[in-house]
């Protein structure tokens, strides 16, 4: 049984003050749950506003220029006590049960680690988030896991996303938390671990939080980079990974060769140009037919194709960086405050 009334941690990590993080602990504030506290990890604590600072419910601590990682750990050794750690970025809002849903999950499944939900987006009245939003419900960005970014069913998984997750404390007792090595795919590793450890992961439809993306173009672009960058770390980390994970995350670096190099194939074989030209089109066919059935209005369609080329091929060029050993500055290319005065 769920001990009564369990005490979360809630774990917000950011760099700079923005609206959307205001939003975000204005939003967990206002749960419908009431033994929690909530930890705000800047670099700088002078990056928090006085009231925050004052208020009872809130801790702050400094961390100085550190990874995401590395913050969210030393949340959760600062409160070692807590029974269940929630994690959500500084630029999502969490619904109203949000801990309640959670909580009710691990009470259903003693082996339950994990617990995380749909992180959907907002409604936007701007084109560049809203069609960020259609292509990230697309097969073609989120693959098998696009679900998630939409209302969906409850199930067993194989990963979780740091934006949305609740960690027990068991957890954390047994394989410690996240791999401060990893610039992205943290999350991933650490749900690797809890079944690899014969515990569960699972997707309670109800945890839901609503997750603001990167608008598009530049934007979108950097994450989507920083993503495959950091899951080509990832794959040289981490043995045991199945092989279909392998392929289906390695698909965008073979697109963008594909893309890039494919056509010299007609110095080679007329034939190999002509097959490489038909899965090409079959690709392109693809990204068109995506972008008409995941838009919700029909003059956004032509830049939700656009959304979707680069939601799929960004990680392709992050993990060619990272192959080809060029350096990036995460910090720079992973964040969320960019242009916030245009959301609505």
């Amino acid at each position: 049984m769920l001990k009564e009334n369990p005490f979360v941690c809630i774990i917000i990590p950011f760099t700079r003050w923005n609206r959307l993080l205001d939003e975000c602990i204005q939003s967990v504030l206002n749960l419908s749950y009431d033994n929690y506290v909530i930890t705000l990890l800047p670099d700088q604590k002078d990056e928090v506003p006085g009231h925050y600072k004052k208020n009872p419910g809130i801790r702050v601590i400094e961390t100085q220029k550190s990874g995401i990682s590395f913050k969210r750990n030393l949340a959760i050794q600062y409160f070692n006590q807590a029974d269940y750690y929630a994690c959500i970025d500084s630029d999502a809002t969490a619904d109203t049960n949000w801990i309640r849903s959670a909580l009710k999950a691990f009470e259903n499944d003693r082996d339950i680690w994990l617990v995380g939900g749909p992180d959907i987006a907002p409604e936007y009245k701007d084109i560049s988030w809203r069609v960020v939003a259609s292509a990230e419900r697309s097969f073609l960005v989120g693959g098998e896991r696009s679900y998630r970014k939409r209302l969906s069913s409850s199930r067993y998984v194989d990963d979780l996303r740091s934006s949305n997750l609740f960690i027990k404390r068991e957890c954390i007792d047994s394989l410690g938390g996240f791999d401060e090595n990893l610039i992205a795919a943290e999350d991933v590793a650490l749900s690797r671990k809890v079944l690899q450890s014969g515990k569960k992961l699972f997707f309670s439809g109800d945890t839901i939080v609503f997750h603001h993306n990167r608008s598009l173009f530049k934007p979108y672009l950097k994450q989507k980079i920083t993503l495959g960058y950091g899951v080509f770390n990832f794959f040289n980390a981490y043995s045991g990974i199945p092989l279909k994970t392998r392929v289906l995350w390695s698909l965008p670096m073979v697109m963008v060769i594909l893309l890039m190099l494919g056509w010299l194939s007609i110095w080679i074989d007329i034939r190999l140009f002509y097959l490489w030209a038909g899965c090409i089109s079959l690709y392109l066919l693809a990204v068109m037919q995506q972008g008409i059935s995941n838009s919700h209005v029909i003059t956004d369609i032509p830049l939700t194709w656009i959304a979707i080329l680069v939601g799929n091929l960004g990680p392709g060029i992050g993990f060619w960086l990272a192959l080809l050993r060029v350096r990036i500055r995460a910090e720079k290319f992973y964040k969320n405050y960019e242009r916030i005065s245009r959301l609505s």
